[in-house]
């Protein structure tokens, strides 16, 4: 039987060799977050928001345009577009989105100062945190929800701060209305902030004060709230209020469409049973002292049970959504390392370095994760970004040239599962309206990936006879011609000037002629049906715009490379 003794003074002391431990694993743990931040393979969710970007550019938001989801969050991101391609806008993005994480360390890193005045080696909890595969793997990502995280950590902040000085009740719900305006997904946050305060004052101050307080909160949250409304709307602000909390509903129409989810639960389970574990069990030894707790406290502790409940039962668990509760769970490793000492079974320094090692255990797969790279992305989207001039349109259901218009409509351009049986039910009905749209923008390009080939049987039929595959994942306007001077059909839809290419994409000098008019080297071609005739040759040759650039074999053959490999499985 382990019995309990007194702490000696060797346990009140911090220890050089511990805190040099905890600062070395958190040091190459912070490393690697920044290495696979800037190299990660790309999620599909990333380009979205730039190209998003594009066409809310096009419009007056709230009025010839009414976005699904608020903007705030998406707009920050804007500041990237200042890069002078594709490839750059999207590094520039992932920085943005490392920043935003890195915010969200140091809320965490002041919260537990709140929480936990007198405690030592308050690094082991962005340790913990780091040691999540979903936060180190998902939590810099380009998505609107990493910057929501970023407020709502600050919200939390001044939330357990706010017994210093009732205006930071304001504060923090203008800042919680911030993140609520980067996604209405953090009314989740919102949610669990509001009732985390509400019932901590309750128990500490009675039913009053509690209102009082909460009302402060929720003014803070709603002058933001308004104040976006306003700015948008002007004398319609209510329409823009009603837009933002029907614009939801949109999107769950189609979430039907997606299946296995679940698997996600999983994942996250399997992958992180030693951070969850020792999370749960500093929960639980909050829990059991109650009493006892501090204000601050009891407000993150029920802010965190209702984050992490309401994210396992979010109907959509993909794996960045798991990247909120796990911030939050990382702060109650403290609570462990002290309650292992207190038992007398090992030293306070004895436990936080015993910690800090299972922490450690996660960078085995941090350091594979690194293999998990975007370096074909980006050598397609350098490709594909040097094909198109300013003005010309592509086409990939996702939008990886984010400084290029895709051809299609907002946001139906966007070819997720449920979209995509949306399109098919329009057509088994003989409505065709979604791929009319990407055709009459007049794509020069098509990107293949994983979404073009779930719908190959209907994209052949739409670039039969009008582009020719140029390389594994591209496909450019122009038409093959066969060996010998045979006049062939060619269905153009981009309006340019061509002429011809040997299969290794390289330009020859040879006549062209077109519609039987007399044979030129370099012809302009508009938008539909024509006829083509090239020069007498035994060669094969292509007829493609004629300012292509790829000096190297034309690959007409072949597999298609998967551009979205395990972006979500690796």
């Amino acid at each position: 039987m382990f019995s309990r003794r007194s702490v000696g003074p060797k346990d009140t002391e911090g220890s050089p060799l511990v805190s040099s431990t905890v600062a070395a694993v958190w040091g190459l743990m912070l490393v690697l977050f920044a290495v696979v931040s800037w190299q990660a393979r790309f999620v599909m969710d990333e380009f979205n928001l730039f190209q998003g970007l594009r066409d809310f550019s096009k419009h007056t938001l709230y009025q010839t345009l009414d976005p699904i989801k608020t903007v705030f969050g998406t707009e920050l991101f804007r500041i990237a577009t200042l890069a002078s391609d594709s490839v750059g806008i999207m590094r520039a993005g992932r920085v943005l989105g490392l920043c935003a994480a890195l915010g969200t360390m140091a809320g965490i890193f002041l919260i537990s100062r709140e929480l936990w005045p007198q405690a030592r080696h308050r690094l082991l909890v962005l340790v913990s945190a780091l040691s999540y595969s979903n936060v180190f793997e998902r939590a810099f990502r380009i998505r609107t929800d990493t910057i929501a995280l970023t407020f709502a950590t600050g919200s939390l902040l001044f939330l357990v701060r706010s017994r210093r000085r009732r205006s930071h009740l304001l504060v923090s719900g203008a800042l919680m209305g911030l993140s609520f305006l980067c996604t209405q997904k953090a009314a989740y946050l919102v949610a669990a902030c509001f009732i985390a305060l509400v019932v901590a004052t309750w128990l500490e101050s009675g039913w009053r004060k509690a209102l009082k307080d909460g009302f402060l909160f929720s003014s803070g949250w709603l002058a933001v709230f308004v104040g976006y409304a306003i700015y948008f709307g002007g004398a319609q602000w209510w329409r823009v209020i009603i837009m933002v909390l029907l614009g939801p509903r949109f999107v769950l129409e189609g979430t039907a469409s997606f299946s296995g989810l679940g698997m996600f639960i999983y994942q996250t389970l399997t992958r992180n049973l030693i951070p969850y574990a020792i999370s749960l069990a500093g929960l639980g030894i909050t829990l059991a002292r109650w009493k006892t707790a501090t204000f601050p406290v009891r407000v993150a502790f029920i802010a965190t049970v209702i984050v992490t409940i309401l994210i396992f039962h979010h109907d959509q668990p993909w794996p960045y959504v798991f990247v909120w509760p796990q911030v939050l769970l990382s702060l109650w490793v403290i609570p462990l390392a002290d309650w292992v000492s207190d038992r007398g079974w090992l030293t306070h320094n004895q436990a936080v370095l015993g910690l800090t090692l299972l922490a450690a255990l996660s960078l085995p797969r941090q350091i594979r994760y690194l293999n998990h790279t975007n370096t074909a992305q980006i050598s397609v989207m350098a490709q594909a970004e040097n094909l198109l001039e300013p003005g010309s349109t592509y086409f990939d259901g996702i939008g990886m040239i984010v400084d290029r218009d895709i051809a299609g409509d907002y946001p139906g351009w966007w070819w997720d599962t449920p979209t995509i049986a949306r399109i098919r039910a329009a057509l088994r009905s003989g409505n065709a309206s979604d791929l009319q749209s990407v055709m009459d923008a007049h794509p020069k390009l098509w990107i293949l990936n994983y979404r073009i080939l779930i719908m190959s049987d209907v994209v052949q039929r739409m670039v039969a006879g009008g582009y020719v595959r140029i390389s594994p994942n591209l496909l450019l306007s122009g038409i093959e011609l066969k060996s010998g001077a045979q006049e062939i059909p060619f269905a153009c839809h981009w309006a340019g000037q061509y002429r011809l290419f040997d299969p290794h994409g390289v330009a020859v000098t040879g006549p062209v002629s077109l519609d039987g008019l007399p044979p030129t080297e370099v012809v302009s071609i508009s938008p539909g049906l024509h006829r083509v005739r090239g020069p007498q040759t035994n060669e094969t040759l292509f007829l493609l715009p004629a300012d292509t650039h790829v000096r190297s074999p034309l690959a007409t053959q072949g597999p298609v490379p998967d551009l979205f490999a395990e972006v979500y499985t690796y």
